[in-house]
């Protein structure tokens, strides 16, 4: 945890993760001097003014979490495999070199931010995305196979660059869309393969009138014996 003041560690590397917790307002970006450090666990950021920047971390081994209007930027992280979290106004996770991420839990939920205009795959993860005030900039993202989405309470996701989902896992429900005012745009997705090998049905879930739009879908293809 760090209080008004500096955190100056020009030669500090971190073996085995390691957890980072900056709390309630401190500190700013010019607080911190960790150029060596290329690899961290744990990123945790809380409070308005919390603002985290690690441009020379490559590296997150197990989760961000961003709350209170807290922010961090990872300037450095091109692959991803650590979980994300931001909730609350204001509160932002931003990574704008990102280009991949595979098995990551992303929630945003109650007005935070996730920010990776870099990226293009999300494979094999949960896009949990929640309440109308709450941003997910992701302009770029064309690959979500084995990727389910949980949408509500006014959420909305457009992927125009998703044309084509292969899923090869039971993720279930595949889609999820709650409430009225909520709506995930798969309008250019054309060709959902399912080669699944538990067999298992899997859902497509449009509930209390949030919608799922599939208008460009033309080809279902069961490679397995599974039902949707």
């Amino acid at each position: 945890n760090a209080g008004a003041g500096t955190i100056n560690a020009p030669l500090l590397t971190v073996h085995g993760g390691g957890i980072f917790h900056f709390t309630f307002g401190q500190p700013v970006l010019s607080d911190i001097n960790m150029p060596m450090l290329t690899s961290v666990g744990d990123l945790r950021v809380e409070g308005q003014g919390a603002d985290l920047s690690l441009p020379s971390v490559t590296e997150v081994v197990e989760r961000m979490n961003a709350g209170g209007g807290g922010t961090i930027t990872l300037a450095g992280v091109e692959m991803l495999f650590a979980d994300v979290h931001a909730s609350e106004n204001g509160s932002t996770v931003a990574m704008p070199a990102l280009t991949n991420a595979v098995g990551v839990s992303l929630g945003i939920e109650t007005g935070g931010a996730f920010i990776a205009e870099a990226l293009e795959s999300f494979t094999g993860g949960l896009i949990n995305f929640d309440f109308d005030t709450s941003t997910m900039t992701i302009p770029n993202l064309a690959n979500i196979d084995n990727t389910a989405i949980d949408l509500s309470r006014g959420a909305i996701l457009s992927l125009p660059n998703v044309t084509s989902y292969i899923l090869t896992e039971n993720v279930n429900p595949l889609f999820d869309v709650t409430e009225v005012d909520s709506l995930l745009d798969l309008s250019a997705l054309t060709t959902l393969t399912i080669n699944e090998a538990s067999n298992a049905t899997i859902s497509i879930q449009a509930r209390f009138g949030g919608p799922v739009d599939l208008s460009g879908l033309t080809t279902i293809d069961t490679v397995t014996t599974g039902a949707i």
